[in-house]
C-alpha cells in the first residue's frame, strides 16, 4: 500500500507527515531541534493543504485571488500566517 506524502501547496516541497486530506499533521523537513523533535509544524492553509513558510502562504493567497476565489478576510489570514512562522 502506497502512503501519500504531505506537500506544500505553495512550492510543492515534500513535508514529513501524511497528505492533508488524510488528516494528521505535517512538519517542515530540516527544522528539527532539541525543543522541537519533529521540526516546525506546517501551517494548515485556509483553502486546504499545508504551507511550509509565510512566503508560500502569501503565494497561495495570490493564486486564489487570481482565480477570483478570495475572501474579504484574506489580508488578516496572510498576517496570521506570517505571525505563525515568526513564532516558530
Amino acid at each position: 500500500m502506497c502512503e501519500e506524502k504531505a506537500t506544500c501547496r505553495g512550492c510543492g516541497r515534500e513535508l514529513a507527515g501524511k497528505a492533508f486530506h488524510l488528516g494528521g499533521s505535517a512538519y517542515v523537513p530540516g527544522t528539527k531541534t532539541r525543543s522541537r523533535p519533529y521540526g516546525v509544524k506546517a501551517m494548515d492553509h485556509f483553502y486546504g493543504g499545508y504551507v511550509c513558510s509565510a512566503a508560500c502562504n502569501a503565494r497561495v493567497f495570490r493564486e486564489m485571488t487570481a482565480l477570483n476565489v478570495w475572501s474579504s478576510e484574506d489580508a488578516a489570514r496572510i498576517r496570521h500566517g506570517n505571525e505563525y512562522f515568526e513564532r516558530q
